[in-house]
């Protein structure tokens, strides 16, 4: 009471929190803690009451760091009443030893002088070890281990221990568990970790957002045991339903998940029966799409009874009713029969104790009536977060815990791990409240108020406690956080510790060049522990083949000659490390020529009709082709909500106007002339079917934040205006006028289909080729026609049309649309096309600006398409990144497969175009292939 009047004299932010104190406490006056306990006690053992004394004989407080002044008042009760010793631990440093010096004068007063047995010095460490990350440091820990395990020391003699539980705690339990080591301590898994808080936690989660996003609840699906409450007859698809909602375009709210559902499903069926129809799918993969729309319908169902169970009691309602509901969402979902990797017995503990903790909260409307869902969750969710049980057996295996769990502990080996700067000690600054200083005008630590400043020393001294439990010493870190992507610094007692070994000053800047000296073990990177594997012992049986492939490379032996090698993993490493070390392409960079006449995916010349824009594909990256048309690969999309509409998007919609405007002025009889410009009834006409077209995106849930929408669409409307002026000028300019929208060729099972495209190449045949044309205009002068291509992006990535009419294979859309247009005409007509680039971005430029026809490309065209049917028919897929562009590679700005690439893809490609199998293609490119002279 005293301290706290004398910080309420500083007035301002300092009276302010102690009347906030004032207040807590006497909110909580009724309640006690482990200090009113205390104090209790000491009233007890004062006050004569305390009978259960005579039971316990001499009390004694054993290596105790501090006590609160509740507790001091228990000893102090137990000195004059009672047998009472405080036995204290120092460490010899005197920043970490003064609290507890401090603590010892205090209770000198009613226990008498001290009797000391002062250390000569710290603890300090014999070995220190950098290691390049975490994981890899830890492995070096169970290596040494295992070879002071091999040298007799048994493994209850040994403790590793950490400041950071993460990634310490899970890394350590589980590369022990991996090396067959057992091991034992505190617990450090929560209830919130297992199976069941995982579930039920992640039903209060979704409770609480009535909108049952798609990612949360999938997340909730996918990560725990779920058990449907429908009963036997029901089941639970968690990866088919996740990409079923993505497919289906689900973002979030219960009426999205009915109605995309359903649509998704009606569309399937609606596909499977009109596919199966046409005989373009087999009867299995029509059964597979109706069992998908089964499937979405299943989920939707499932959805609307999770709504509707995880309804809430209203807020104000009490604890026991939120307990309850709870239980009742457990007992529902919780699939109680799933056994986790660890095994039945922990869950079964974890589960009990979910249980019993509910159980609890149901007798807190004493202590706080009438919660909200909000404090409930947040109870819950601390209430289970805390660590249960413990690790292992005590006794039966290499002692894993924090730093202070080892205090008065005594083991042959301690090994302290994740020595990092910032984090031992971690960085404690002063209170913005209450500054050290007023806290030390107002008494300090004597009158019950703690230090900021004094948790260092409470840190030192854990950590060199830690290091005397141990007879042999070895401190270590990673030198990087792989998951932060930085590097990181040794603490500063490790560096304290290698100056002592050294003998003389040792800085961050100059350890790691002591790796010679005999303390210190550098493990550079995971292939450099090879060494330290066979220094000391395998960790496990990958660690014994390592250990064994490294003497055998250390005796000057080709590693390929080991009978590890001949066959399994390793020798498919090997391979693939040559493979693409190599100047020639090999099956682990996109050689399949093995498959070449045989795959029917590579017989290129046998298909009924090819696609241009796979072709395309081939011409600007043959890896590309290889994954996303040969191996069906694709990218999976996730369809949460985005904050507009992409481009896409953006470009379909673009489309689908512009088809449904011409289509309906054709309709109408009201197409103008070449020279006549678009009237105000079709501009009413353009806008009254945009905005159809806007509603239907925004029933897709593809148009993002509403407010960005709107915006989106002020601009859509502007850019449809201007296509109607600039597509007066072109019909002026050229003399055209359209005549037909969306014309499809080569597809023979659609009626209106026009024949495929076809082209006679040398060597392989007829090519047939089909595609969508999208606008057709009749020039009434020449009895010729203009095939128009739309495009709502940027004009720039189109620039290599101006020196090569097909762009290097990459543009071949345009002569393959004209040459189904041109079979289709009289032979006299003269068919040209062009893309047209129709936004105001793209400036409604048309490329090139003068439309081309088959005849002023053919060369070109005959020359690029045996190129790239060639390479795809002998199986060549290199990978090609293109030129070097501001953030990436120009043809990896916009790959599903990028991520999957090598990271130096340019030095790879330049390294196979020596290959000269791929000559033509490297020229097709833009390269010029290696000389003979070169390839010698």
């Amino acid at each position: 009471p005293d301290a706290l009047t004398q910080l309420e004299t500083k007035g301002g932010l300092r009276s302010e929190v102690v009347e906030l104190y004032r207040r807590f406490r006497e909110r909580t006056r009724d309640y006690y803690d482990r200090e009113d306990l205390a104090e209790a006690a000491a009233g007890a053992v004062t006050g004569g009451v305390a009978s259960g004394l005579h039971d316990l004989g001499p009390i004694v407080f054993f290596l105790v760091p501090d006590l609160t002044a509740g507790e001091r008042a228990l000893v102090e009760a137990l000195a004059g009443r009672w047998q009472c010793a405080v036995l204290l631990g120092l460490t010899g440093d005197h920043g970490a030893d003064a609290p507890v010096q401090g603590l010892a004068a205090r209770l000198s007063r009613s226990l008498g002088p001290p009797a000391y047995s002062m250390p000569a010095h710290p603890p300090c460490a014999s070995r220190l070890v950098a290691a390049p990350d975490p994981r890899q440091e830890v492995r070096w820990v169970l290596r040494h281990l295992m070879k002071a395990a091999e040298d007799g020391m048994p493994f209850r003699q040994m403790a590793i221990l950490y400041r950071q539980i993460d990634p310490y705690a899970a890394l350590l339990r589980e590369q022990l568990a991996l090396a067959g080591i057992p091991a034992a301590g505190p617990g450090n898994v929560a209830v919130s970790e297992s199976a069941s808080g995982r579930t039920l936690l992640g039903l209060v989660h979704l409770a609480q957002d009535p909108d049952l996003p798609r990612h949360a609840v999938m997340a909730w699906l996918t990560g725990c045991p779920i058990s449907p409450p429908g009963g036997a007859g029901s089941a639970l698809y968690p990866s088919r339903w996740d990409a079923l909602s993505r497919q289906a375009g689900v973002v979030k709210g219960t009426g999205q998940w009915q109605d995309r559902l359903e649509r998704h499903a009606a569309e399937l069926e609606r596909q499977a029966e009109d596919w199966e129809v046409r005989e373009e799918i087999s009867e299995a993969r029509a059964a597979r799409m109706r069992e998908d729309a089964k499937s979405a319908r299943a989920l939707a169902a499932f959805v609307a009874g999770l709504a509707a169970r995880l309804l809430p009691p209203s807020d104000g309602s009490r604890w026991q009713e939120f307990a309850g509901w709870a239980k009742d969402l457990l007992d529902a979902y919780l699939d109680r029969k799933a056994a986790p990797p660890e095994g039945r017995e922990p869950e079964d503990a974890s589960l009990e104790r979910l249980e019993s903790t509910l159980r609890e909260m149901s007798a807190l409307d004493t202590v706080e009536p009438r919660p909200s869902l909000a404090r409930f969750a947040l109870a819950l969710n601390e209430a289970v977060s805390t660590p249960m049980g413990h690790l292992g057996e005590t006794g039966r295996g290499v002692f894993v815990g924090p730093l202070g769990a080892a205090l008065g502990l005594e083991f042959d080996l301690v090994h302290v791990v994740g020595m990092v700067e910032g984090l031992v000690p971690a960085r404690s600054p002063d209170d913005p409240l209450i500054p050290d200083r007023e806290r030390l005008a107002a008494g300090g630590p004597n009158a019950g108020i703690p230090l900021r400043g004094a948790r260092e020393a409470e840190e030192r001294y854990r950590y060199l406690a830690a290091l005397a439990s141990g007879t042999t010493r070895l401190l270590s870190y990673p030198c990087a956080d792989p998951g932060a992507q930085r590097g990181q610094s040794p603490s500063r007692w490790l560096l304290q510790a290698a100056s002592r070994l050294h003998g003389k000053p040792v800085y961050s800047s100059t350890l790691l060049s002591l790796a010679r000296e005999p303390w210190l073990e550098v493990v550079a990177s995971a292939e450099d522990g090879l060494r330290t594997v066979a220094q000391e012992a395998p960790a496990d049986e990958h660690d014994f083949d390592l250990a064994r492939l490294w003497r055998w490379r250390r005796a000057g032996r080709a590693l390929t000659e080991h009978h590890l090698a001949e066959s399994g993993p390793l020798a498919q490493t090997l391979a693939l490390e040559r493979g693409r070390a190599s100047a020639q392409l090999t099956c682990w960079d996109g050689d399949v020529s093995a498959l070449a006449g045989k795959a029917r995916r590579l017989r290129i010349h046998d298909r009924p009709v090819l696609s241009p824009t796979a072709l395309e594909t081939w011409a600007a990256c043959p890896f590309s082709y290889l994954l996303g048309r040969a191996l069906g690969v694709t990218a999976i999309d996730r369809p949460e909500e985005v904050p507009t509409i992409s481009a896409m998007d953006r470009g379909s919609l673009v489309h689908s106007i512009l088809e449904r405007f011409l289509r309906r002025v054709g309709s109408k009889g009201t197409m103008p002339a070449p020279g006549e410009p678009w009237t105000h009834a079709h501009r009413e006409l353009m806008h009254g079917i945009a905005h159809d077209v806007f509603q239907g995106a925004e029933a897709r849930g593809i148009t993002g934040k509403a407010l960005l929408w709107e915006v989106e669409q002020d601009a859509l409307l502007r850019d449809l205006d201007a296509f109607l002026e600039a597509d007066a000028r072109l019909r002026a300019r050229l003399g055209a006028t359209p005549w037909k929208v969306e014309v499809r060729f080569g597809f023979p099972s659609d009626k209106e289909s026009l024949p495929a495209a076809e082209w006679d190449l040398p060597g392989m045949g007829i090519l047939r080729f089909r595609g969508i044309v999208d606008r057709v205009d009749v020039i009434p002068a020449d009895a010729g026609a203009l095939v128009l291509d739309y495009k709502t992006g940027r004009i720039s990535s189109y620039g290599g049309l101006k020196g090569d009419p097909v762009d290097r294979g990459c543009r071949l859309q345009l002569p393959i649309c004209a040459l189904a247009l041109k079979a289709h005409l009289k032979p006299e007509a003269t068919v040209r096309a062009a893309y047209w680039f129709v936004s105001t971005r793209g400036k409604f430029a048309l490329l090139p600006a003068e439309p081309i026809s088959v005849q002023d490309v053919a060369e070109a065209f005959g020359a690029a398409l045996g190129t790239i049917a060639s390479g795809v028919a002998h199986g060549l897929f290199p990978a090609n990144p293109g030129p070097e562009s501001r953030t990436s590679f120009e043809n990896c700005a916009y790959c599903d497969f990028d991520p999957i690439c090598s990271p130096r893809r340019d030095v790879v490609w330049e390294r196979k175009q020596r290959d000269p199998r791929l000559a033509a293609y490297v020229r097709l490119a833009g390269g010029e292939p290696a000389t003979d002279k070169e390839l010698a």
